[in-house]
């Protein structure tokens, strides 16, 4: 069990650091996708 729950803590500190890293790049796929998205809208 704690090993499990050790991996679980890693894989979300793993994820939080690449979020904090990433923050940038995803908020300009999201800027991106937004633009792609307008034109489909009536």
């Amino acid at each position: 069990m704690w090993l499990i729950n050790s991996h679980l803590v890693k894989k979300v500190v793993l994820k939080a650091e690449i979020l904090q890293k990433g923050h940038r790049i995803w908020l300009c796929i999201a800027i991106i996708s937004g633009y792609v998205n307008q034109p489909d809208r009536p």
